[in-house]
């Protein structure tokens, strides 16, 4: 292998170490295996004293000075080679020292670069922190501007609610400033009669009735000082025209924030209804009391007794007015009613549990019943004052019961003499004449059942088929009714054509009665008569013209008579002027 490949060989090594000193060991000890004999050592600038030194040098720096025995540099090749390899290693010194240099420089710049890079991150956390603080702070600005405006529009909404509120509100308002100036809301001024203009910066002592001003100012004082923070009472105003208002007023004190009043916001909601019910109920009561205590109506108290089941049993008598007492001839308070009534439990009635039924369930009952153990009839009235206790009130009705058990025998007789009758009645009920009963003469006479004609509506279609006909009798039919309902009168009979049901014509008297609100409509058949009577017509109509015929006849006879007799006497005449002529004839002879 030629020099120039060792030297080559050797440099690479030696450009991959690292240490200055062990690359100048190396290449000594190469320099003295290749040139040996010769002795080779490094020499430092500061000891260089031997006079054949190769000085390790570029252009930049030098390395030190490689001793070499002198013989080595008398030969020319030899030193030009060993000039190259000073000269390369002083080529990989000096890269190793750039290398070291940069390697310095590097870990100092990356150091710097480090130190940097911390203080960037510090500065990059803290403008991150700055960053996210003045982001927060923004976020928070927003939030806060956000919140305000939301704020704002919510105040905004709520005035304007308030306002709506205050002035729409169809409850009376009022804002009462501390110095007692009020303004009313429509609904307030309209309740004392005024309008918003005529009550403007008016003081709440002037609407005030004089006797509640006192009062008034007692409980504005309370809430002022703090001792309420509302009140609600009564009061009274005065009306624009001077009558009182009655009123329930709520009031509060609107303060700032600190604390100081500002205005009074007042409810006032009128009352004047309720106070004058309130006094209506209260003479009621009175009322109610004179009647229980003194009334013809008998009212007893009662509490509900029940078994072990909750079936009703017994009940106690609590309270009971005197006529309760006459009526039944009973003093039932403190007692119960088995005790008060002995033998009511046996009764048909179930008494107990029919007011059970009222005391337990709260319904109200109204009945009509009869009491064997006093052999009396009652019309009672029951109903639930409180759970489990109620309330009876009854008038003895027994009188009544056996006048109507008399009517009703009356009755059943005059429905069997009316159903013998031969005329066709009708019974009906009201104005309307709704229909109650058909005698069976009716029903063979027309034809129509009591199913056919609920009430006079539908008579007159049947009846009277032709609707002229039916308004013409309809309107004085009505009007003959009322006049003998108003007055429990009859009525004139009123003939009348009907139709019946199976189309045939029926010549009608009508007559009509009323007792109470029932009606009775008699009708009677006059076909036969009516038919008698134009049978009579028509036989009189004929007569009258054989009468016209006949009579014609004798003119024309007496007209003849005539003429003979005026013949007659024109003969006589002329037979007694020939008697005479004659005669005087006779007479000159």
């Amino acid at each position: 292998m030629t020099f120039s490949n060792d030297l080559f060989l050797l440099m690479v090594n030696l450009s991959q170490l690292r240490n200055k000193e062990k690359i100048i060991q190396l290449f000594i000890e190469s320099m003295q295996e290749v040139f040996s004999p010769a002795h080779f050592k490094f020499v430092k600038d500061n000891e260089k004293n031997e006079q054949d030194l190769l000085e390790i040098r570029t252009l930049n720096a030098t390395y030190g000075y490689i001793g070499v025995s002198s013989f080595v540099l008398t030969q020319n090749e030899a030193k030009t080679q060993l000039h190259n390899a000073v000269q390369m290693l002083a080529t990989i010194l000096d890269h190793l020292e750039f290398d070291q240099r940069l390697k310095m420089e590097g870990d100092a710049f990356e150091k710097v670069a480090a130190e940097r890079f911390s203080d960037l991150q510090q500065m990059i956390g803290e403008l991150q922190a700055a960053k996210d603080a003045s982001l927060n702070l923004i976020n928070d600005l927003t939030s806060e501007i956000e919140k305000r405006i939301k704020i704002e529009q919510d105040l905004r909404q709520s005035e304007e609610q308030f306002r709506n509120l205050f002035e729409y509100s169809p409850l009376g308002k009022s804002m009462t400033s501390i110095d007692g100036v009020v303004k009313m809301n429509k609904a307030f001024c309209q309740m004392l009669g005024y309008s918003i203009e005529e009550l403007e910066n008016k003081n709440w002592k002037e609407i005030t009735h004089p006797d509640d001003i006192k009062e008034s100012e007692e409980i504005v004082s309370k809430i002022l000082f703090g001792r309420e923070e509302s009140h609600r009472y009564e009061k009274r105003y005065l009306h624009k025209d001077g009558h009182d208002i009655w009123a329930e007023v709520n009031t509060n004190l609107q303060r700032d924030s600190n604390g100081n009043p500002l205005y009074f916001i007042t409810n006032v909601n009128d009352i004047s209804e309720r106070k004058k019910m309130e006094e209506d109920l209260k003479e009621s009561e009175l009322t109610f009391r004179g009647l229980f205590e003194k009334g013809p109506i008998g009212v007893a108290y009662h509490r509900m007794i029940y078994d072990e089941m909750g079936i009703p049993v017994n009940y106690l008598f609590l309270d009971a007015n005197q006529s309760y007492q006459k009526l039944t001839g009973v003093n039932p308070i403190g007692k119960l009613v088995t005790e008060a009534f002995p033998g009511i439990e046996n009764d048909p009635f179930n008494w107990i549990g029919t007011f059970g039924n009222v005391a337990k369930n709260g319904i109200e009952i109204r009945f009509e019943q009869y009491l064997e153990v006093n052999d009396r009839w009652y019309d009672c009235v029951g109903y639930q004052y409180k759970p489990d206790h109620f309330v009876a009130a009854f008038l003895e009705i027994t009188e009544r019961k056996k006048a109507e058990q008399a009517l009703q025998e009356n009755e059943e007789k005059f429905r069997k003499m009316v159903e013998s009758f031969p005329l066709a009645i009708h019974l009906s009920v009201g104005i309307k004449q709704v229909t109650e009963y058909i005698n069976p003469a009716f029903v063979n006479l027309f034809g129509y059942t009591i199913e056919d004609l609920p009430s006079f509506e539908q008579w007159w279609v049947l009846a009277y088929p032709d609707e002229n006909y039916r308004l013409q009798i309809a309107e004085e039919w009505t009007k003959r009714v009322s006049e003998a309902i108003a007055n429990s009168s009859t009525i004139e009979p009123m003939d009348v054509v009907i139709t019946c049901k199976d189309g045939s014509k029926k010549y009608v008297s009508w007559a009509y009665f009323s007792l109470g609100e029932k009606g009775y409509s008699c009708g009677l058949d006059l076909t036969d008569r009516k038919k008698a009577e134009n049978e009579l017509i028509d036989l009189k109509d004929a007569l009258e013209i054989k009468v016209i015929e006949k009579t014609n006849e004798l003119k024309e006879r007496v007209i003849e008579l005539e003429r003979f007799h005026d013949a007659t006497i024109d003969r006589e005449l002329r037979m007694k002027e020939l008697r005479d002529e004659i005669s005087r004839l006779k007479s000159t002879q």
